[in-house]
């Protein structure tokens, strides 16, 4: 796997003379035989296709989130022969922050006091002063608060439970992160829900139908190693096609408190 993921570092490097790009690769390249060795099942990753890997190492790159930041900004997550990015919701509220939106999410707790008026919060109060819940089972929903930017404040938008374990169950896995960090799902499941409803747009934030995948475009057939799946996506692509997002933006997150 590791000859796998610098032959992809290699292969869409030299799809680009874009020098910048070409470290946000090597970094993304980096963070992945990071996030390998850290995993407790190796054997899963050996198993998925060069073409995930490569389609993997571009997604990450292009928007400047990478595995194994802190706090992290997305899981990868090797499921059916493909190598799967999970966004977090704190990778979610970067690339929100790069289109000048500030997103911050409370989770609420099962016992907690809260009033909403049309899908708006309009009152929250936490029952104790103990640590955001830890379970899904011990999570009423989740506070998704949007900041423009234009001085109007924060809106407070609710996301309940149900529309959360929706999510869950329609995820392609129903493990890997939604077993090991369950409520760091739930909260950037609902900022994802709360976009699809039209609550707030952020241009360039992809939002599929499978959010937390990995597309791939299939092939004819299954380039048999990464540098080849790199050279079939190149054909469909001039060099230089993209570059690299900015420097996050820096995103304050408050990850405890009721919503103000």
């Amino acid at each position: 796997m590791s000859d796998i993921i610098d032959s992809a570092v290699r292969a869409i490097s030299a799809s680009t003379t874009d020098e910048a790009a070409r470290q946000a690769v090597a970094r993304v390249g980096l963070a992945f035989r990071g996030a390998r060795a850290a995993s407790k099942d190796r054997s899963a990753w050996d198993r998925v296709s060069p073409q995930s890997v490569v389609a993997a190492v571009e997604w990450c790159a292009r928007h400047g989130l990478h595995p194994g930041s802190s706090p992290p900004t997305v899981y990868l997550v090797p499921q059916s022969g493909e190598l799967q990015a999970r966004v977090t919701h704190v990778g979610l509220a970067t690339l929100a922050a790069r289109a000048g939106l500030r997103l911050r999410t409370v989770p609420v707790a099962v016992g907690d006091a809260v009033e909403v008026d049309f899908g708006i919060v309009v009152a929250h109060r936490r029952a104790t002063l103990e640590a955001d819940p830890e379970r899904i089972e011990d999570l009423l929903g989740v506070i998704v608060c949007v900041d423009h930017g234009d001085g109007r404040g924060e809106v407070r938008l609710w996301v309940p439970r149900s529309v959360i374990l929706q999510a869950r169950a329609a995820s392609r896995s129903k493990g890997g992160p939604w077993q090991s960090h369950p409520v760091q799902m739930a909260r950037a499941a609902a900022i994802r829900s709360a976009a699809r409803r039209g609550d707030f747009v952020v241009e360039g934030m992809m939002l599929p139908e499978e959010p937390d995948a990995i597309e791939v475009t299939a092939a004819p057939s299954r380039p048999a190693s990464a540098l080849a799946a790199a050279e079939s996506r190149m054909l469909e692509a001039p060099a230089d096609l993209w570059e690299p997002s900015q420097e996050p933006a820096q995103v304050e997150l408050i990850e405890s408190g009721g919503a103000r």
